[in-house]
């Protein structure tokens, strides 16, 4: 009779040690198939870390717009950026951004065309344009066509760094307030 009971007793931790074999194998299970839907989604997350990046980029930034001066044949004159300042809740930084330019009409609106379809996000705030005769300038150009001279100001976001993220939600949570 000792003997039934000792193996009754090893077949209850025989099917309490197979009921954790099976949850693990569930948990290694699910830990596979999120690889896989990650490395599914990988091109779509780099994507968007490009529209909205973790950090701020300036030479990113400063590339972007310089390469699409070269593009579209506009003049970059001065490019000030700076931070604005946003409240906790936000989930986004800003940056603004203020660009000089001088171009030609043709030229402005093929520049502002590819500032839209850019792959980071970039909004404009405001457009100031003055025409510039580009025979007063000395310069050459064809006909004496006429130079605008630009200023572009624009936004540019980048994500609120994870441990404020945290900071702020358990300060949240810790109130028992939410915005």
């Amino acid at each position: 009779l000792p003997e039934y009971n000792h193996t009754s007793d090893l077949k209850l931790v025989v099917e309490e040690r197979l009921a954790l074999l099976n949850s693990r194998n569930q948990i290694v299970q699910k830990l596979v198939e999120l690889q896989s839907e990650y490395e599914k989604r990988y091109s779509e997350l780099q994507r968007l870390a490009f529209v909205v990046p973790e950090k701020k980029d300036l030479p990113g930034v400063i590339t972007t717009i310089d390469a699409i001066s070269l593009k579209t044949g506009v003049t970059l004159g001065e490019l000030t950026i700076g931070s604005e300042g946003s409240s906790p809740s936000q989930e986004n930084r800003i940056l603004s951004l203020k660009i000089n330019i001088q171009s030609t009409y043709e030229s402005l609106l093929n520049f502002l065309s590819h500032v839209e379809e850019n792959l980071r996000l970039i909004d404009t705030n405001s457009l100031t344009i003055t025409s510039k005769n580009a025979s007063d300038q000395g310069s050459s150009t064809s006909g004496g066509s006429s130079l605008l001279a630009t200023q572009l100001e624009a936004k540019a976001y980048y994500l609120k760094p994870l441990s404020e993220t945290k900071t702020t939600s358990s300060a949240v949570s810790a109130s028992g307030k939410t915005d």
